[in-house]
Parts: structure tokens; C-alpha cells; sequence
């Protein structure tokens, strides 16, 4: 996780491990485009993160 100032200049850097995930596409999965094979992935559930980002408002 980077952490960055007002500036945008890295203020803090916190690396996590991670084990591999496998997930099982349909054939002919791989000639979709990125978009809508990532919106695949994430309906059975294949995605075990989040990306998030605070605002000042504190909006994630």
C-alpha cells in the first residue's frame, strides 16, 4: 500500500503477501477484453480484494 502527501509525493510504502488464486474461465473467456472478463471474475466471486482510496471528504 502507498501512502502519498497533498503533493503526491510517497510518504509511506507497506507491501503485504499474498497467496495465488486460480480461477476456472468458460472456454474462449481470454478473447474478451479486459473489462468485461474483470466483471466475469468478480460475479463468481474470484476477486479477494478491494481497491480503496480516502478522500478528504472521507469518501472511499
Amino acid at each position: 500500500m502507498l501512502e502519498l502527501d497533498g503533493d503526491y509525493k510517497p510518504v509511506a510504502l507497506q507491501y503485504y503477501e499474498k497467496d495465488g488464486s486460480d480461477v476456472g474461465l468458460l472456454p474462449g473467456a481470454g478473447t474478451l477484453g479486459a473489462g468485461p472478463l474483470g466483471y466475469f471474475v468478480s460475479s463468481i466471486g474470484g476477486f479477494d480484494y478491494r481497491f480503496s482510496s480516502k478522500a478528504s471528504d472521507k469518501h472511499v
